[in-house]
C-alpha cells in the first residue's frame, strides 16, 4: 500500500499559524502571545499585505532553510526546518516588539517550557493538520537558533517597519 502523499511544508507553516494564533502553551497571561497585545491577531505567512496598517504588532513567519534527514535505503527520517519568526509594526523602534518577540520565543524555544513533572524542557508535540485529520507530525524539536532585530523600508506605501524575533529549528516527522 502506498503512502498518501504530503507536503510537509505546509504541514509545518499550519503548526506554526496555529500555535501563534492559539497559543495555549503556557496558563500564564503575561506569556501569552497576543492576549494583552490585540485582541484580534494578525499573523502572516511570509509578508504582511500591502495596506494593512501595523500600528499594533503583527506576527509573521518566513521560511529560511530546509531539508531532509534520510536513512538506509533513502527512508525519510524527519524533516528539519528554520523559520524566522518574528513581530512587525510600523516605526524605526522595536521597543514595542519586546513583550511580543519574548512570549514568541517562550513559545518556539521549548528548553525555556519547562515541564515540572518530568524536570526539563518541552520535548514532543503532536500537531494535526486542521484541513486534513488524517495527517499529523509529531514536532521533536523547536530550538532558537538566533535572535533576529532589524528595521526595513516599504518605497510602496512609504513607511519603516520594525522586526524583532529569532531564527527557529523545527524538526518532526510524518505521521503513518
Amino acid at each position: 500500500m502506498l503512502k498518501k502523499a504530503v507536503n510537509e511544508a505546509r504541514v509545518v507553516a499550519k503548526f506554526i499559524y496555529n500555535t501563534l494564533k492559539n497559543q495555549t502553551a503556557n496558563d500564564d497571561p503575561t506569556q501569552k502571545v497576543f492576549s494583552s497585545l490585540n485582541p484580534t491577531p494578525l499573523v502572516f505567512e511570509g509578508v504582511v499585505p500591502v495596506g494593512i496598517p501595523l500600528l499594533t504588532p503583527a506576527a509573521v513567519y518566513v521560511n529560511v532553510n530546509d531539508d531532509d534527514y534520510r536513512g538506509a535505503y533513502g527512508q525519510k527520517l524527519f524533516v528539519s526546518f528554520i523559520y524566522e519568526i518574528k513581530g512587525v509594526i510600523e516605526g524605526y523602534r522595536a521597543d514595542s516588539l519586546a513583550n511580543l518577540a519574548s512570549a514568541i520565543d517562550y513559545t518556539f524555544d521549548w528548553p525555556n517550557q519547562i515541564d515540572p513533572s518530568a524536570g526539563r524542557g518541552k520535548c514532543q508535540e503532536v500537531f494535526t493538520d486542521p484541513d486534513d485529520s488524517t495527517v499529523s507530525i509529531t514536532v521533536m524539536t523547536c530550538l532558537r537558533q538566533k535572535p533576529i532585530s532589524y528595521n526595513t523600508f516599504s518605497r510602496e506605501e512609504g513607511k519603516n517597519y520594525c522586526h524583532l524575533g529569532g531564527e527557529y529549528l523545527i524538526e518532526f516527522y510524518l505521521n503513518t
